[in-house]
Order: structure tokens, then C-alpha cells, then sequence
């Protein structure tokens, strides 16, 4: 498995944006410079075209300035994976742990430095960025997504820092975003997304779906728009000045095929892999929410169902996966246009408006095309895929579900014909049965795709993975599902396992929890007190 995977990563060749491929490492690693130079080592702001002081509401964060405790720290290096790969310092969290009762001083001095702002971290600052194939084959650097590896000194310090700030993340940011935040789940923004759309749809009003596309988008953000958003938020000047001093002695370089390249500074963006990062980014990406909000109030933008329909206006964001509900209106899409350039200019999210597309609902042909075109992107149809489902106004065909089970019969041929019976069943329960976990907590599941991811399962147990193979089953599929207190083999049954996940929307729904789309669907459909069945 390791050599496997050593394999998959392991970078042979480039492909140069004129068309040229490169094979030698020199060559290969002036190429990842470069970009990656071009992508974090620049700064392009210039200003934020907003007034945020009335456009962010200011909270009271005083309470987050405590000075760092023992018990605070020593819970953060316990909450340290023990096995991630070593960073630039040659460090794991395992080893943190064990020489604890050494190094704890130390520990406790730099934290405490860090605290009265009396220590320079660049000293610690420093990452390797490794590279991870999006895809299989892949050519051209925007194939591989770059993980920063942090030195664990400062990745303790970010972390600590992201614990205190997500105690508070919750009253910074809008209701409907929901990347990295604790309290709010993916599949809570698809049930909102699933729920809007189907209002629309109904209210046989015209309107587009807009899929945004923000190239590069954890790269290119400014610094100074997180350290401005972050003062009109309420943090303290001591918060900003943590902030400025990780964001402004950060260095970084890539590694290829484990060598790392050359150095250099990180003047933008924040880097994948640091606890901090993700936090910052939402707040960051959240300013877009409050630009259109100030839009509609002003009536530059109109809503795409009725201007009293209350709560924000329909935006969710999950970290940078867009999606923007407006009415099927060429003014109000050329404003929009207009502003989004104007959010790029201030924050560094530039919107690629080439991987971005429109998918109309209850529009024509000719006007939907007249759209695209003022907006300047491609048409979409439903259901098209948001952050990993297919997203549409019915419930998902069978045509739908054929990525899961190709990526479940591309496992059948790798290591299990090398394995035991034993191995094969812990391969089963743990690989081909989570495969479909993603899926399972927010669809249900038909019948035929359930049936042909147990022939999978059957197969991988029984025949090593050979679907040609016949006649080897030892037990019935139904008792090799029962638990192994009443004789079975403790396989996951894929429907009642389903049907288990799906429940947590019933609870969510008859409970009312505070989540969009709960309130959402209460308000529209349940608004006399009518009680669902």
C-alpha cells in the first residue's frame, strides 16, 4: 500500500503552460517555484473598497485576550495527531508528547513571549508545501492540491489560537456559512440548498443558480483584508498583531518527491494544513455575504423569490464553494458582476469566470443564453454536482450514483487478493462500507445502487476482489451481515445504516434546532403552527 501510494504521488513530469514538458528536477522544481512564487509570494492589495466600519457589526471579543495558561497549552499538545508526516523541524506530535516533561519549559517560554509579542517567529515559521493529485494522471500544477506542512512549535501556537476563535466564529460570520465551523455540517448546507431550490421551483419565478468558481482562492487572499476584518470584527490590537506577526514571517517551499525546493516569503494567502487558516479564511470569504446584503438593502440586487422575504440574501458558502440564488434579471446580474469584480479588487478572491457557470430555473433557452453571456460564463443543467452530490430539483436518478460505484469497483482490484479472510473483512467494513458514508447522510439511497455495492462488498469477501469469479461464498449475505453476537460477521448493513444517518434531520426538524434550513422549512410550509406528520 505504501509503495502504491508513494507511486500515485511521486511527480514525473510537468506540463509547462505553453504545452512543454519537463522531466528533470531541476526543471521540475524552477517550474513549482515559480508558480507557487507568483501564486504566495506577492502582494497585489491595493484597498478595500468598502467602509467596514459600517458594513461588519463590531463584537465585544475582550474575553479572548487572556494570557495563555498551562492547562490551555497542555491540552493543545494532547490534541496533537501522534503520526502526521514530520515538518520542516523533523518533528511529530508524538514525539511533543513524550519529551513533554522536557521541552515543556521551553514550551511555556515561547508561548508566553508570544503572548507580550516580545519573539520573532520566523526563526519557526517555516513549511513544506506537498503536493496531492486531484486526479489521477495528473499534468500541469493546478492538478495537485499544495498541503502546507507547518514546524509543530508554531503550529501549536495557530492551533491554540483557532480554539480560541471558534469559540466566538459562530456570532462573526452569517448563518449560511458553513465551512470549518463547529455546529454546522455540509449536510445541513446541502438540505438548505436542496430546500431553496425547490421554492424557487415552485414559485415558477425566473431564476438562476450562479456556481462560482474563486481561482486559487486559500493563495490569493490578502493579508491585510484578514487583518482589516478582523479590527472591524472587535478583535483586540493585541489579536491583530498575533495575527500580522504568523501571517508576515511565514516562508514556505515545495517539495518534489521529497526534496525540498527553494525558499520564499509568504506575502498573501493563507496555507492549507494550519489550524488557523480555514478559521481566517471564512471570515475572510463571509465579507462576500455582507456586500450583497448591503446591495439588496439599497436595492441594487433584488431577491430572487420576494423582497420581503426576510434573513439575508441567498448566498451559502461552504469555505470557497459558492453558490449565489438571484432572480433571472440581466440588471440585477450585470450589478452583481460588478460587484463581485469590486470584492475581488479588495479581498484577492478573484472569481474565475470560466469554471463558473449559471443553471436557469423556469427560464428559456434564449433568455438563460442572454444571461451567460452578460454575466460571461457557461450554461449548467440540473443536477450538477455541489461539494460532491449531485444537487438538482428531484431526487437523484441512478445515472447520478455512478461515481460512487466506480470509485468502490476501482478498490475491488488492488490489495485484497493479497489478503486473509480476516483482512478482507476488516477491508470491507472499513474501505467498502465508508466509501458510501458521504452519500448515506444526505440521500437516500436506492435500492439497486445499495444492491450493487453489496455485489462489490460480496465479491471483495468471498472471490478477492474477482468479479469473474463464482460460486465461493462460504454464508448467506444476510447472516454475514448480522452482528457477531448472533453468528453473523458484523458487516455494515448499507441500508439501516442509511436510514440511521438520515434520522439526524428529524430530530434536527422536530427539534427546530437554530439552522437555516429547519427554519426555513418551518417558516414556509409549517407557518400556522401545522404540526408535519
Amino acid at each position: 500500500m505504501a509503495t502504491i501510494a508513494h507511486k500515485r504521488n511521486f511527480i514525473f513530469s510537468l506540463t509547462k503552460p505553453d504545452g512543454t514538458v519537463v522531466t528533470e528536477h531541476e526543471q521540475k522544481a524552477n517550474l513549482l517555484w515559480e508558480s507557487y512564487k507568483q501564486r504566495l509570494g506577492i502582494c497585489e492589495f491595493s484597498n478595500i473598497h468598502y467602509d467596514l466600519s459600517t458594513l461588519l457589526t463590531e463584537h465585544n471579543l475582550d474575553h479572548l485576550d487572556t494570557e495563555f495558561s498551562q492547562t490551555e497549552i497542555e491540552a493543545i499538545i494532547k490534541s496533537l495527531p501522534n503520526s502526521h508526516a514530520p515538518r520542516p523541524d523533523g518533528f511529530n506530535g508524538l514525539f511533543i508528547k513524550k519529551s513533554w516533561d522536557i521541552i515543556k519549559g521551553d514550551f511555556l517560554r515561547l508561548f508566553r513571549d508570544f503572548y507580550h509579542q516580545n519573539t520573532d517567529l520566523k526563526s519557526v515559521n517555516s513549511s513544506f508545501i506537498t503536493l496531492i493529485p486531484k486526479k489521477n494522471n495528473p499534468k500541469i500544477i493546478d492538478d495537485y492540491r499544495p498541503i502546507s506542512l507547518l514546524n509543530y512549535t508554531l503550529k501549536c501556537i495557530t492551533k491554540l489560537l483557532s480554539a480560541r476563535m471558534q469559540s466566538v466564529i459562530l456570532q462573526l460570520v452569517h448563518t449560511n456559512q458553513y465551512g470549518f465551523i463547529k455546529g454546522r455540517t455540509i449536510q445541513d448546507c446541502l438540505a438548505w440548498a436542496f430546500q431553496f431550490l425547490h421554492l424557487c421551483h415552485h414559485s415558477k419565478k425566473e431564476v438562476i443558480i450562479l456556481k462560482l468558481d474563486f481561482e486559487k482562492a486559500f493563495d490569493k487572499l490578502e493579508h491585510e483584508v484578514i487583518l482589516q476584518i478582523l479590527k472591524y470584527k472587535g478583535f483586540s490590537s493585541r489579536w491583530i498583531s498575533w495575527i500580522q506577526n504568523i501571517l508576515g514571517s511565514g516562508t514556505s517551499s515545495v517539495v518534489l518527491n521529497g526534496i525540498p525546493g527553494k525558499g520564499f516569503e509568504c506575502k498573501r494567502g493563507v496555507r492549507q494544513g494550519d489550524p488557523l487558516s480555514p478559521l481566517l479564511f471564512v471570515l475572510a470569504a463571509d465579507l462576500l455575504q455582507s456586500v450583497v446584503n448591503k446591495a439588496w438593502q439599497m436595492g441594487i440586487l433584488k431577491h430572487p423569490l420576494s423582497d420581503t422575504f426576510g434573513g439575508d440574501f441567498p448566498i451559502v458558502q461552504y469555505a470557497d464553494d459558492t453558490l449565489l440564488i438571484l432572480p433571472g434579471d440581466a440588471r440585477t446580474l450585470f450589478n452583481l458582476k460588478c460587484l463581485l469584480r469590486s470584492f475581488s479588487d479588495s479581498s484577492g478572491l478573484h472569481v474565475n469566470f470560466g469554471k463558473s457557470f449559471l443553471v436557469p430555473i423556469n427560464l428559456t433557452d434564449e433568455k438563460a443564453i442572454h444571461l451567460a453571456r452578460t454575466f460571461g460564463c457557461s450554461i449548467g443543467t440540473m443536477p450538477f454536482t455541489y461539494l460532491g452530490l449531485p444537487l438538482g430539483l428531484t431526487k437523484p436518478t441512478l445515472q447520478e450514483f455512478t461515481p460512487l460505484l466506480t470509485k468502490i469497483e476501482k478498490r475491488l482490484c488492488g490489495v485484497s487478493k493479497h489478503l486473509s479472510y480476516d483482512g478482507r473483512l476488516i477491508l470491507v467494513n472499513s474501505v467498502f462500507s465508508a466509501l458510501p458514508t458521504f452519500y448515506m447522510c444526505s440521500l437516500k439511497i436506492p435500492v439497486q445502487v445499495i444492491k450493487q455495492i453489496d455485489i462489490y462488498r460480496r465479491h471483495c469477501l468471498w472471490s478477492k476482489g474477482d468479479i469473474n469469479r463464482r460460486g465461493t461464498c462460504l454464508a448467506a449475505w444476510e447472516t454475514a451481515c448480522k452482528p457477531k453476537n448472533q453468528g453473523g460477521l458484523g458487516i455494515i448493513d448499507i441500508k439501516s445504516q442509511n436510514s440511521a444517518l438520515l434520522m439526524k434531520f428529524l430530530d434536527k426538524f422536530y427539534n427546530e434546532a437554530e439552522i437555516p434550513w429547519v427554519s426555513l422549512t418551518w417558516s414556509k410550509f409549517y407557518s400556522n403552527s401545522q404540526t408535519p406528520p
